[in-house]
């Protein structure tokens, strides 16, 4: 009974979903985060969902004359000891393919070390940023604090920041550690790209910490967490920026519209396994995944 309640609300939100028709002037932007590389779907309670060709398959249909571009929270790599490097591998050239140009490097995504994480994210054309991941001998970023990325004209400022808490010991023992984001929030905001018409932030806070943090820096219109510790359902408002948590497991398309003249806005569309695949992309992850 339970099971059949649960199909019967991804059913309707497949049908109804959250989806807002993008018109003249407005941007689109594909976002995901905590994807845990599950390129073949996750068997999630309720039944298989997700995976890429079924991601593909409804990019395509819903925007047909191109494929936005897109940002990812982090938590991108599968850390399972078997399999996990090359699924990993096939969730970024994956996520490339249908447009991710961004990630938000969270300490899920050095699980395999900073060398492996840049090498696959360069050869797949992702860029990696991170505010307050540093190298701990001498406290130098280990990647950009800033992005930005240009779609028909318009600016997106794009900065990540990961979660930190006191008291506890974050040196890894494969040279990074991270500080505190209140640590380095002033310059950051201090030296944004100029001529910038959105600020975005990625991380991996809570939607505790996020109510807590945002208010402080109004500056940013966009906030997205993977954050698994989010209970205001997909995306709420904080003044004037929009909080949105996109689906773990890649178990639904999610996409933030940017309006010229109004506040951005959070949609999405769950991805049952029902709803079929691209098959071009399908034989693309066979052959990626050497099956």
């Amino acid at each position: 009974m339970v099971l059949n309640r649960y199909f019967l609300v991804l059913t309707l939100l497949w049908v109804l979903g959250s989806v807002a028709a993008a018109e003249e002037g407005d941007i689109i932007v594909l976002v995901s985060g905590a994807y845990r590389a599950r390129v073949n779907g996750c068997d999630c309670p309720g039944g298989m969902t997700g995976g890429l060709a079924t991601r593909f398959k409804l990019v395509s249909e819903l925007f047909p004359k191109r494929i936005p571009t897109g940002m990812d929270c982090g938590g991108i790599l599968d850390l399972d000891p078997e399999g996990g490097k090359l699924a990993s591998r096939c969730a970024f050239f994956g996520l490339a393919r249908q447009g991710l140009r961004v990630l938000g490097v969270t300490p899920r995504d050095l699980f395999y070390g900073i060398n492996f994480l840049k090498s696959i994210a360069d050869s797949a054309g992702i860029q990696l940023i991170s505010a307050n991941l540093i190298v701990p001998e001498s406290g130098r970023r280990i990647f950009k604090p800033w992005i930005t990325i240009e779609i028909d004209g318009v600016r997106l400022a794009v900065t990540s920041l990961v979660n930190y808490q006191a008291g506890r010991r974050f040196t890894a023992p494969i040279g990074w550690t991270r500080i505190a984001p209140e640590t380095v929030l002033e310059e950051i905001l201090d030296n944004i790209p100029v001529s910038s018409d959105y600020i975005i932030l990625l991380t991996d806070m809570s939607e505790d910490d996020l109510r807590k943090l945002l208010p402080q820096y109004p500056q940013f219109d966009l906030a997205l967490t993977s954050s698994r510790k989010f209970k205001s359902g997909s995306s709420f408002t904080l003044g004037k920026t929009l909080v949105a948590h996109p689906r773990m497991d890649g178990q639904s398309l999610d996409w933030i519209v940017f309006h010229p003249d109004s506040p951005a806005e959070f949609n999405f569309r769950p991805l049952p396994v029902k709803a079929g695949e691209e098959p071009e992309t399908a034989r693309w992850l066979k052959d990626c995944l050497g099956r």
